[in-house]
């Protein structure tokens, strides 16, 4: 058996066997980011001994005497199991290979942390609530992991336990790794943990190690940084030093490694870290949790100008849920998702695109970083569809597995925004000016990855076939809510289902007829039915069908003029009609539409231009254009809204515009 996992080959997709810090060191390991060396005794090697010690049944009776109101109860439970836990003798296969670890790690000492798989996931941060154990020996290391075990069962952890209402099973694995005798050490958070700006990193540094910081037994100096600029804008000095405990240059540096785990996992993190021999460690890394609830208040309406539409879906748009894995990953960009009249559309806001482009710019620039990433997605699409099989497989449903498969099937969309136009473009458009360049190679090879994400995404949300339908599937047999309901479910809602806990049918009727998702570093607000129509009505402009000139963003250049051929966002939807749709197009014809795909080959081919909504200079109707040399025009978000059928239009494709001549 292999009690024992090397950090450098485990991720977050391993949350299961290496709890929720190991999966994440593992993570920050794969990322680049300096993490001392360790491995993670997994949880398997705890359920073992836990079983070959005869304690199941013992600590699942205690448990049950717990009376949460009570603490007394608790803290008698507490030392009862802990006890147990401590003074059992650990089987000998899982001792030697520990022991055996320890010995090739070469480190006179080590750190020993819990490591809890209900731990370090949004809205589970167990930070605080199992024990850690520095400069522990080879003398003491077995009786320190078996601390660590047991603090699963402090008293806190239970009361933690409980009021998280987390009574499916929880486990611990147990990271050990190389001291790092730190001369200075602290927290950062990614954005600001009381005001809640997401332009701005806070850091806390201490003198030594970084658990008093952590633990709140020492008041640390603490640093505001602007994330743009990388400048302090406020600084407060600690009791324990009586000069700044970290040089500007240093700040600058962390903030910097912040910025690169926040994009990396694709949510605000609190990071710990530890400055010895003159650079930087990263220890930990979790979600900010006290920001994963919603919003105190939603705004009472937004300004379109300030941003730019991402997609659109009609004939039905995208379902509530499958809404709310976008947004779950989407609010860390500012992302706003609408629905009404049965058309979904995604915006972000145009400041949070010159972000994306400028880190899409510096990812495919490098090929080293471009090729990690490819790899952690391969990595993450073997991991996860296993995970998936096993547990639509099973046929019964516990919580921690539902918990786990969310978590999983959110994180597709950290690799997937990454091949998107507001990632890519800026990128494309340097790559022209060398084509034999590093970055150039790099993008020729995401047009692959681009059709293997969608493809996952098809796989995981999109249809009768898709992993989250089978698993609707099954939750509508163990709860009796039929699976057309399940779909207007918030993720938490689901998990609260298991508990016997259903959301009321008006509640459901409103978010069919309209939903608006507000996504931002403080969460997710959610408006549905008379609020969302309101919201919506005021977000976008009454008069956009009086709109004679259409801007979007060049593809191709060049200019064209004649007839418009408008192909309705619904297409796929009946493939026959298409094809007369198709067929009675003139060459010549400038083809507008939602977006372009390989059904719409045909299409293009006779175009005299291609305008489309949506898309960027990696779309298909951008590649499809360069390749027969027409005139081509994207991102204009409503070009098939103004223009119909039949209309003379005027394409000037240097300038990014599409005029509207006449009326057919």
């Amino acid at each position: 058996m292999n009690f024992v996992l090397d950090l450098k080959v485990i991720g977050q997709s391993n949350v299961a066997q290496a709890g929720g810090k190991g999966a994440a060191l593992g993570e920050l390991m794969h990322a680049g980011l300096n993490v001392p060396a360790g491995f993670v005794i997994s949880v398997q090697a705890f359920d073992d001994f836990l079983r070959e010690a005869g304690l199941d049944e013992k600590i699942a009776d205690i448990i049950q005497t717990v009376d949460p109101k009570e603490p007394q109860s608790m803290d008698a439970a507490s030392q009862e199991i802990r006890h147990l836990i401590e003074s059992a003798s650990m089987p000998s296969s899982i001792a030697d290979e520990i022991k055996l670890a320890f010995k090739q790690l070469s480190a006179d000492k080590v750190a020993v942390r819990s490591s809890a798989t209900a731990e370090d996931n949004i809205g589970a941060a167990w930070a605080g609530q199992l024990e850690s154990y520095l400069n522990t020996t080879e003398t003491n290391l077995l009786d320190n992991v078996r601390k660590c075990w047991s603090s699963l069962f402090t008293s806190r952890a239970i009361s933690y336990h409980l009021a998280k209402d987390q009574q499916k099973k929880v486990s611990v694995a147990v990271v050990i790794q190389k001291m790092v005798q730190s001369e200075m050490a602290g927290v950062a958070f990614s954005v600001h943990p009381t005001t809640y700006d997401s332009s701005q990193i806070f850091i806390e540094a201490s003198p030594g190690l970084g658990e008093s910081v952590v633990s709140g037994s020492v008041n640390p100096s603490s640093y505001t940084i602007n994330k743009s600029s990388l400048k302090i804008v406020d600084q407060t000095a600690g009791t324990q030093v009586k000069i700044a405990a970290l040089a500007d240059g240093q700040i600058a540096q962390l903030a910097g490694l912040v910025i690169k785990i926040e994009q990396h996992f694709g949510f605000p993190c609190d990071v710990e870290w530890a400055w010895a021999d003159s650079q930087f460690y990263i220890v930990q890394s979790r979600p900010i949790t006290v920001l994963a609830g919603p919003a105190k208040t939603a705004p009472d309406s937004a300004n379109i100008d300030d941003y730019q539409r991402l997609f659109q879906v009609v004939a039905g748009g995208v379902k509530f849920l499958v809404s709310d894995f976008v947004i779950n990953y989407y609010k860390n960009l500012d992302g706003l998702l609408i629905y009404q009249d049965k058309a979904w559309t995604s915006y972000m806001p145009n400041r949070v695109a010159e972000r994306t482009l400028a880190d899409g710019l510096e990812l495919f620039s490098n090929t080293k970083k471009f090729q990690q990433y490819v790899k952690e997605f391969d990595d993450y699409v073997k991991n996860s569809s296993q995970f998936f099989d096993q547990v639509l497989s099973s046929g019964r449903l516990e919580r921690d597995r539902v918990v786990e498969f969310f978590r999983l099937a959110s994180e597709l969309f950290r690799y997937y925004t990454k091949t998107e136009h507001f990632y890519v473009d800026r990128a494309y458009e340097q790559s022209q000016t060398d084509p034999d360049s590093e970055l150039s190679t790099n993008l020729k090879q995401l047009g692959q990855v681009k059709n293997r994400t969608r493809a996952y995404l098809n796989q995981i949300f999109l249809g009768g076939d898709s992993y989250l339908d089978k698993l609707l599937t099954i939750i509508s047999k163990q709860s009796g809510v039929s699976t057309d309901q399940l779909y207007l479910y918030e993720i938490s809602e689901l998990l609260d289902l298991l508990d016997g806990k259903a959301v009321v049918a008006a509640a459901l009727e409103e978010r069919d007829d309209a939903f608006v998702m507000i996504g931002s570093a403080k969460g997710v607000e959610y408006l549905a039915g008379k609020k969302a129509h309101d919201f919506i009505n005021s977000f976008l402009p009454s008069d956009q069908a009086t709109q004679a000139i259409i801007r979007g963003v060049v593809a191709n250049p060049g200019r064209a003029r004649g007839r418009a051929w408008v192909i309705p966002a619904d297409y796929y939807t009946d493939f026959g009609k298409l094809g007369d749709l198709i067929g009675n197009m003139a060459k010549g014809d400038i083809l507008i539409a939602e977006t372009t795909s390989p059904e719409l080959m045909l299409a293009c081919q006779k175009a005299g231009a291609i305008i489309t909504n949506q898309g960027g200079l990696l779309s298909h109707a951008a590649i499809i254009s360069r390749e027969m040399n027409i005139p081509c025009i994207v991102a204009t978000n409503n070009a098939t809204e103004l223009i119909k059928t039949g209309d003379t239009v005027e394409v000037d494709a240097n300038h990014a515009t599409i005029k509207i001549i006449s009326n057919g």
